[in-house]
């Protein structure tokens, strides 16, 4: 049997809410132009015609003053990276929709787990590796966070620096708040292959 867990569908559609404004706001800078106001211009006279009658008229269109041209040049600064970064946040949103990545996989070898980002590999621990899986919540900056904990057999096993856990040892805690499924329920599926994996050492 091989237990997975993934991130949660509701932060890859979240990002791609935020994707889809931007990406118009975007599109609105550099060329509609119809919410976001427009670079300051002047009429300017660019021709004269003269009609049947001998009257003169003048023929003008709308330039870009010298401050015009300084606001242009920041729109389609502004508009290239708010494009950028929500055809970016689109990408990702689409990718975690259709092709999950898995955060957490377990299986008869042991226990892989991603805590350093998405472009790592997950680190791997054989279950003679952990003592104890449990779930709780931790403390961080922003408040109250859920996490999945392990406790390792060797502090040496504890990663340095990741970007998905805190390491208090000799615990790690494994950031879970938008996983697909909660810390509780898989906290109790793991800590039973540690207990079944312990026993059939017992008996080698």
């Amino acid at each position: 049997m091989i237990v997975s867990v993934g991130r949660s569908p509701m932060r890859a559609l979240g990002f791609a809410l935020l994707a889809a404004p931007m990406i118009l706001l975007a599109v609105d800078m550099a060329f509609a132009q119809r919410w976001f106001p427009a670079p300051e211009t002047t009429e300017v006279v660019v021709a004269r015609s003269t009609d049947a009658a001998g009257s003169t008229i003048d023929i003008t269109e709308e330039q870009l003053t010298n401050d015009g041209h300084a606001q242009r040049r920041r729109d389609l600064m502004w508009s290239g990276a708010l494009f950028a970064g929500g055809a970016l946040g689109a990408a990702f949103s689409l990718r975690e929709l259709f092709f999950p990545r898995r955060v957490i996989v377990a299986d008869q070898r042991g226990l892989a787990v991603r805590i350093f980002g998405a472009r790592k590999q997950p680190v791997r621990y054989s279950w003679v590796e952990i003592e104890r899986i449990r779930s709780g919540v931790i403390e961080d900056q922003g408040g109250p966070v859920e996490v999945l904990s392990l406790r390792l057999a060797d502090a040496v096993l504890l990663p340095e620096r990741p970007t998905g856990a805190y390491v208090d040892p000799p615990w790690l805690h494994i950031v879970a708040d938008d996983w697909d499924r909660p810390p509780h329920l898989i906290a109790p599926i793991l800590e039973g292959w540690i207990s079944g994996f312990g026993r059939a050492e017992q008996y080698e």
